[in-house]
């Protein structure tokens, strides 16, 4: 349970992986290759944990785009393989040596290996690009939901899982796959099916007949009844959301319904318990600790304590207590910092900001190039941009470049804790009522994080720019003044 916990908490268990028990035995990953068109100056290979990304190792591009690294792993497991703009899958084991090839233009469609250990990863490379791939229009997503009835969706969603287990099974009979890529893979291929049924329960449907309601109750208990599939790969990540998001989404489905009036407090006790039912203790820790982590990264004080005080009084392991608390404490006193000193924030809801247009905020910093970042407090990929924001704009604090922070939240107060929390320095708008609707119509924003660029003269360069940490912002606004 330690380790599981501290696995949310410090990039220190990346020794759990990479000193092995067995000194006699070669341990040893060598990885080398050549990256075409790269988007950075290295690339990381890294584990999926319950909650994030914990990084193995780091390779650097000489000027030809060539890398060689090489690092211990105890036993097989997935590896994210990060260019610094896309991520790519592997399965390594003890002893692969393997040659990659990448050209980042045709990320998926040109990701190749070659040597030990080859097979397996252009098995899922294949695999990925096949069955994975939502840039093709073809591939079965949620957003085929809007466009069919239940019983197509159910269809398209058995074709594509049963053609990509058709896919592994023909691989698996010419190739000798170590036996933990076989489970891992056949854990992914189930959960995967498991993953798109689930989207069957976002939003209303308009269809109410009897017949509707009776499918969709059968795929509730197909989602409900997946714990029953026998030894699961606990590194698989479509395992894991169901672990951690699908059954219990489902579950608080009807414990909603069960309740005559809503308490949230109540509500997520009843769903622990519900939860607890369906899992094995070693996938209830991992939920446990997956919602402790996402109520940390979101400051939920409220859920947090919540789920406190039902460990406390329903989960007998002291040290998994511990871990809890340490966790509501932390987030607490980030909760309770006061707002950095070179923070300033304009609400264009106060009464003295009404009339500004955000054309007036635009004409305000002509002269610099200004780099927008349209973002919100409960944006989880926005808030992951923001350290890297920062670092940019401090590398550039000496240059005529201005990084505006425009928040989107409906909510003011939500909006100034979360730069209070997350102690964001610079210049900061929340977009008003009289703001909101012209600004999203301007910038054709339909999601956030969403970014735009204007050189010095307030001309727009380019909408829909690149995140921060992207290379290329750098050398868009470099090239720009």
């Amino acid at each position: 349970m330690k380790k599981l916990m501290m696995a949310l908490l410090a990039v220190g268990l990346v020794l759990a992986f990479t000193q092995c028990e067995d000194i006699q035995q070669d341990n040893s990953v060598i990885l080398s290759g050549k990256i075409e068109n790269p988007n950075s100056e290295t690339v990381i290979f890294s584990i999926d944990k319950t909650s994030e990304r914990i990084n193995l190792d780091t390779a650097f591009l000489d000027e030809n785009g060539f890398f060689s690294t090489s690092f211990e792993l105890c036993e097989c497991k997935p590896i994210v393989l990060n260019d610094g703009k896309e991520v790519s899958y592997m399965y390594l084991c003890p002893g692969d040596s393997l040659y990659i090839t990448l050209n980042t233009e045709e990320f998926d469609e040109s990701i190749h290996f070659e040597g030990i250990g080859a097979r397996k990863n252009n098995t899922m490379a294949e695999y990925y690009l096949g069955f994975k791939d939502f840039a093709n229009e073809e591939m079965i997503n949620f957003y085929k939901i809007k466009d069919t009835s239940i019983y197509i969706y159910i269809d398209l969603v058995n074709e594509t899982a049963d053609g990509a287990e058709a896919f592994f099974n023909n691989q698996k009979e010419q190739y000798n796959f170590p036996a933990s890529f076989i489970t891992y893979m056949e854990t992914e291929l189930y959960y995967e099916r498991i993953s798109l049924f689930q989207y069957l329960f976002y939003g209303k449907s308009p269809d109410t007949t009897l017949a509707y309601q009776e499918k969709k109750n059968e795929i509730q208990d197909l989602i409900i009844n997946a714990g029953q599939y026998v030894n699961p790969d606990p590194m698989s990540k479509e395992y894991r959301i169901w672990v951690g998001t699908n059954l219990p989404m489902i579950l608080s489905i009807d414990v909603r319904k069960e309740m005559e009036e809503f308490d949230l407090a109540v509500y997520d006790s009843l769903v622990y318990n519900r939860v607890q039912q369906y899992l094995s203790p070693k996938e209830f820790e991992i939920y446990l600790a997956k919602q402790a982590a996402s109520y940390q990264r979101s400051y939920n004080a409220d859920r947090m304590t919540t789920l406190k005080q039902w460990v406390a009084k329903n989960y007998p392991d002291q040290e998994f207590i511990d871990e809890i608390d340490k966790m509501f404490e932390e987030m607490v006193f980030k909760m309770n910092q006061p707002l950095p000193d070179d923070a300033i924030l304009y609400n264009l809801d106060d009464e003295e900001l009404l009339e500004l247009t955000f054309d007036d905020v635009l004409v305000k910093y002509k002269g610099n190039v200004i780099y927008l970042d349209f973002w919100a407090s409960w944006c989880g990929p926005c808030k992951a941009e923001m350290p890297n924001s920062a670092k940019l704009s401090k590398k550039l604090a000496a240059e005529d470049v201005i990084f505006l922070y425009v928040s989107t939240d409906k909510d003011a107060e939500a909006w100034g804790n979360m730069i209070r929390i997350m102690q964001l320095h610079g210049i900061h708008y929340r977009l008003g009522e009289n703001t909101r609707k012209p600004v999203f119509e301007t910038f054709g924003i339909k999601f956030i994080p969403h970014y735009v660029i204007f050189d010095k003269e307030g001309n727009m360069v380019k909408n829909n720019m690149t995140r921060p940490s992207d290379p290329e912002t750098e050398k868009m606004i470099l090239e720009l003044l």
